[in-house]
């Protein structure tokens, strides 16, 4: 499509966009983890987000916060090879999102770029700083790739 845009009033799925994705990996309601000056009203609760080099969901950016959230090269061996592990089998995010970070690359949409895709998110065969929230990068997405997957927004029909 030559001309790509978020029909606002559809009512259907689409892929996040690269500033969504890392909007609902960053909450927390941690203030002694989350950066203070930047929070955001939730209905009546302030949330706050936890900074770039964080895995979603951590505690801190060290490798024991990452593993308890993350799949990642450290942790996500069986019988010697890394791999992908079941959704959902690490702890969530303060949102209730899952491998937002490990496990598999999440391709998201960048708007002002319509001509690539970007990845989020990290991977079961990537190193733990690889996991953080603030770290993408752009892929071509016919080229054959290896852990990357994606994860569903929806425009909801007022």
């Amino acid at each position: 499509q030559d001309n790509p845009y978020i029909k606002e009033d559809a009512d259907g799925y689409r892929l996040p966009t690269l500033e969504e994705w890392e909007f609902v990996a960053r909450l927390t309601k941690n203030q002694s983890i989350g950066i203070t000056d930047r929070s955001v009203m939730v209905g009546s609760e302030k949330w706050y987000f936890v900074p770039h080099n964080f895995a979603s969901g951590a505690t801190s950016a060290n490798e024991n916060a990452t593993k308890e959230v993350a799949w990642y090269e450290g942790n996500s061996k069986v019988d010697e090879k890394e791999r992908t592990h079941n959704a959902g089998s690490l702890r969530a995010n303060d949102v209730g999102c899952f491998d937002m970070s490990g496990n598999a690359y999440e391709i998201v949409e960048d708007w002002s770029n319509p001509v690539s895709k970007f990845i989020k998110g990290g991977s079961f065969s990537a190193q733990a700083i690889a996991q953080s929230v603030g770290m993408y990068t752009g892929i071509n997405i016919e080229d054959e790739a290896r852990g990357i997957g994606f994860r569903l927004a929806r425009n909801i029909k007022k």
